[in-house]
């Protein structure tokens, strides 16, 4: 994937993934990419994951990157060192800028392999304030509940 100063960007700036269809159809290519990976289609699942790369909108820097796929769905990724070497900095707590920071890189080429994962699904993006509004294009997955269990009887 090019550097993200080299990428092309709409001059209408970036699109904002607001409305309920326009998630489902994020969240649906996403899984065609997972699909795609997952048939050995490594190319065009490649091309496509380019394609979601170049649609994103910019990373805000306050933004808090999350792993959200399982161990086994990420080795099944054609990775390299370079994304390998920046999922072990995102722990869920540390900002893009963060890890910007501890990068062993240029920002622009962490920014890259940010985005990346991003477009792989490997990774979605969780504010640090929850009251900030421009992070409604990217979602984390609802988790499931756990049931509440009450004892009937005391435990002796």
């Amino acid at each position: 994937m090019p550097p993200m100063a080299e990428r092309p960007r709409k001059k209408d700036g970036p699109p904002s993934l607001t409305t309920a269809a326009e998630k489902l159809a994020f969240g649906a290519m996403i899984a065609e990419v997972r699909r795609l990976y997952a048939g050995g289609e490594v190319d065009a699942a490649l091309e496509l994951a380019a394609r979601i790369g170049e649609a994103m909108p910019e990373i805000p820097r306050t933004a808090i990157p999350i792993v959200v796929m399982t161990r086994s769905e990420i080795l099944a990724l054609p990775l390299d060192h370079r994304a390998g070497f920046m999922l072990t900095r995102i722990d869920g707590n540390s900002t893009v800028q963060q890890i910007l920071d501890v990068a062993a890189m240029d920002a622009d080429e962490a920014l890259a392999v940010l985005e990346n994962l991003l477009a792989l699904g490997a990774l979605a993006l969780a504010p640090k304030d929850p009251s900030e509004s421009s992070f409604g294009e990217i979602s984390l997955p609802e988790l499931p509940t756990m049931p509440t269990v009450t004892p009937t009887t005391p435990i002796p």
